[in-house]
């Protein structure tokens, strides 16, 4: 079960309201948690040309339990035991042209650790992530994202500079 974590504004300035047949076409929901968070350099290139024509729509930002945050180069997640470990995502709606986007920008880069999942998401349904394959994780030996960030890679990211986090991703160093 996930709960609530912060509500948005429903419509950025910078986003076109879907008229109902364009929702009708967004027939995915994905969970994002890494670079494709607003703010972030994926999110600029990924997400927001279609939050802007309407062929995605931003739904609510919230926490998935059961899930740690980790880094390698990137920002990865893997499911755990521990109700209490949780990942900050937010969930947008989207055509099945733009998941397919995603999907390749997850997948098809040299050396990707991510594998396609499904999340169960409370008063909204599934919706498809990508985590870390079990072979990455034992293999790769990522580093945890330290206790103080709860999760959230934004909070993470915005508390170190670019080339502290570069640091931690490769290294293990806290920032």
């Amino acid at each position: 079960m996930v709960t609530n974590y912060a509500k948005k504004k429903d419509k950025p300035l910078y986003c076109r309201v879907p008229s109902k047949k364009e929702e009708a076409a967004m027939t995915y929901t994905i969970a994002v948690y890494g670079t494709l968070r607003e703010g972030f350099w994926n999110y600029e290139s990924f997400l927001l040309p279609h939050l802007q024509n309407a062929r995605a729509k931003f739904v609510l930002k919230t926490k998935v339990p059961n899930f740690k945050l980790y880094l390698q180069k990137w920002p990865l997640i893997y499911p755990t035991d521990v109700y209490t470990d949780s990942v900050v995502v937010e969930i947008y709606k989207v055509t099945p042209e733009v998941f397919e986007n995603i999907k390749s920008m997850e997948e098809n880069f040299k050396g990707s650790p991510y594998k396609a999942s499904m999340l169960e998401i409370q008063d909204i349904g599934w919706a498809c992530t990508w985590v870390m394959s079990k072979q990455a994780y034992l293999q790769k030996n990522p580093k945890a994202i330290p206790p103080k960030y709860k999760g959230d890679f934004y909070e993470f990211y915005k508390s170190s500079t670019e080339a502290q986090y570069r640091a931690f991703s490769q290294k293990g160093s806290i920032p």
